[in-house]
């Protein structure tokens, strides 16, 4: 059972989505940050929404019969929550016999598809565009992919763009990853630990603030 004014879903494809991460625009854009506790603006200035990265599989030679905005194994999805007053009468038409109801609606839309590695149908080439683990960093602006080509690479929230690639000494897929969360100082430089199907662990300053 689910209230349709309360649930949303979005298909992204066909290929299955192996892993995902959320962070709320409404708690790094306004309001307080519930990770950092610090207070910004009016927290009722800006509409809330969450943003979702999905890691999907790919085969190389399927997604290129696709169309080019359909291959990216990196999604991002938005999803807008509103809530409105909905007004219900009983009986006689007072004002004692009104009710107001606060109703809550969510629309989820793809606001970006990107690719990895460059798309082959012979593998010894680059083929591997599969995403196998993904994590937003603490502050929630920008977010880290682990794909199958072995590669790690860090893309921007708000635009999606690609900002870094990172090449490990690892010879398997990036299967792992996270941020350093808690001490500050470390958090601001961008420490990420990767691991991956070789059974290496990495570490890495990415993209410090």
């Amino acid at each position: 059972y689910h209230d349709e004014a309360s649930f949303t879903s979005i298909k992204l494809g066909n290929d299955p989505i192996l892993c995902l991460d959320s962070c709320s625009s409404y708690d790094y854009d306004s309001g307080t940050n519930i990770r950092t506790g610090q207070e910004r603006k009016d927290r009722s200035a800006v509409p809330r929404s969450i943003v979702t990265i999905a890691g999907i599989a790919g085969d190389a030679a399927e997604l290129l019969a696709l169309p080019p905005q359909e291959r990216g194994t990196v999604a991002v999805v938005k999803t807008t929550i509103s809530t409105c007053s909905e007004r219900k009468q009983f009986g006689l038409h007072t004002d004692a016999n009104i009710n107001l109801r606060a109703t809550t609606a969510m629309k989820a839309r793809i606001r970006a598809r990107v690719g990895t590695c460059k798309l082959s149908e012979d593998i010894l080439q680059g083929g591997k565009p599969g995403v196998g683990t993904c994590h937003f960093r603490p502050d929630g602006r920008v977010f880290a992919v682990g794909g199958w080509d072995k590669r790690v690479r860090i893309y921007s929230r708000t635009t999606a763009s690609l900002l870094a690639v990172l090449n490990g000494p690892n010879d398997a897929a990036v299967t792992c990853l996270d941020w350093l969360e808690g001490e500050e100082e470390l958090v601001e430089s961008g420490v990420l630990v990767t691991g991956s199907g070789d059974g290496k662990i990495s570490l890495w300053r990415a993209f410090p603030k």
